[in-house]
């Protein structure tokens, strides 16, 4: 049961209400001293039970420990499905998740089924007798495709505009070191490169191959998620999720996530023949290796579309008597151009500076420098895709230093592996 009974908050809300609200959805969906039995088993009295805590398997994954979960390895290393690797879990509909979800899933499915049949749980509930699945794997290429189409678009008819750095831009080179400027100081929140990308709110959970969405229900609307968790359903749903390996969002109580550490998805792994110390390898992208690639695109792109919407640069003189406007056009650019302009030791170059920017620019000048020198000598011995692997080893210290609640990834899986 609920700490209160009703819940208001919705992106309509002044800012005043809706953080009352937000906050009161945060702290009282579910009473932390409706402890589960696992406590009980374990000799804990509610008075030791943290009161933070929230009914199994239910997980907050918005913020704090889990904000990346299936988005990153557990080197913290941004990844996402590999789509060899998913099944359907609705044929009608093409929803996808990654084989060994879509096969625990459907034990779940089948799990309802049986007890609707035999009049163990209700019939009547809208999502929570016979599960259907409304959404799945989403494609990161497209979503970061949508994204950095968005930013671009608004570097160029804003940023550019609003600071006046607009004529200032008549070739190629001068809009990369723009950008490379604009990461300075935006690109902590709002990234460039799809491996930051995939550690925003702004990337979607979905593209792990690990989560499912039961209902097509407003995210924002915090009535909706309380109507939701009051189904007569609901607690079998719970105990349903934990026998079969999965955790249900405690923002969207309908969206449910493959727990990979759970025995029951951990069994299921193994009877398919993969081996949990190895997931992320066999059936995960690393995203950095394509980062390369993804900036030539990402500079390319921007340039030839503000040389589409603008292309013509004006400047004004003044003369004894008038002032006279000079219209000078852009110089234009191929894809072939760009990649001559944008070599492999160029793109290195460009890629740390953006990455470090991404990292609220913890590097020193000097730090930089090295690590600079120590990318072109990997890069004349070992290629491309290497290199790019070494400057992510060498950003790890700085993303683990600058993200507060992730070490608890890290503890936790270094907990669960001495388990094992």
């Amino acid at each position: 049961m609920a700490k209160y009974t009703s819940f208001n908050g919705t992106n309509q809300l002044r800012s005043k209400s809706a953080f009352y609200e937000k906050l009161k959805y945060e702290v009282g969906l579910f009473d932390p001293n409706e402890y589960d039995q696992n406590y009980i088993s374990q000799g804990v009295t509610n008075t030791e039970v943290d009161q933070n805590a929230l009914p199994k398997p239910i997980k907050k994954f918005f913020g704090g420990e889990y904000q990346f979960y299936g988005k990153v390895n557990e080197q913290l290393q941004p990844v996402y499905a590999k789509k060899e690797k998913l099944k359907l879990v609705n044929n009608k509909e093409s929803i996808f998740a990654l084989d060994f979800v879509a096969k625990k899933f459907a034990d779940l499915k089948q799990n309802f089924v049986k007890c609707t049949t035999i009049g163990t749980i209700s019939k009547e509930d809208p999502y929570l007798s016979v599960l259907k699945p409304i959404k799945g794997f989403v494609s990161v290429e497209e979503e970061y495709k949508n994204y950095i189409n968005d930013i671009l678009t608004s570097i160029n008819q804003n940023y550019l505009v609003t600071t006046r750095k607009i004529n200032n831009i008549t070739k190629f080179e001068d809009y990369i070191m723009t950008l490379i400027q604009y990461s300075k100081s935006t690109s902590r929140t709002i990234p460039l490169t799809k491996s930051s990308f995939l550690k925003t709110n702004f990337c979607p959970m979905n593209v792990s191959g690990l989560v499912i969405e039961l209902a097509e229900l407003p995210y924002s609307d915090d009535t909706t998620k309380y109507n939701f968790t009051t189904s007569p359903n609901f607690k079998f749903f719970q105990n349903a999720c934990i026998k079969h390996g999965f955790s249900i969002d405690y923002n969207a109580p309908w969206r449910i996530i493959a727990d990979i550490d759970s025995p029951p998805m951990i069994e299921m792994m193994e009877t398919m023949g993969y081996d949990r110390t190895t997931i992320f390898t066999t059936h995960f992208n690393d995203s950095s290796t394509l980062e390369v690639e993804n900036i030539k695109k990402v500079l390319y792109n921007g340039y030839s579309n503000l040389v589409r919407s603008r292309p013509n640069i004006f400047n004004t003189k003044e003369c004894k008597t008038r002032v006279t406007t000079e219209s000078v056009p852009r110089k234009q650019i191929s894809i072939k151009n760009a990649n001559e302009i944008i070599d492999d030791q160029v793109a290195i170059n460009m890629y740390i500076l953006i990455r470090s920017n991404e990292q609220e620019n913890t590097f020193s000048n000097s730090a930089l420098e090295n690590l600079n020198k120590n990318a072109f000598s990997y890069l004349k011995a070992l290629g491309i895709e290497k290199t790019i692997q070494y400057v992510e080893q060498q950003m790890f210290p700085k993303q683990l230093a600058g993200t507060g609640t992730i070490n608890s990834f890290v503890i936790n899986y270094k907990k669960n592996q001495q388990r094992v």
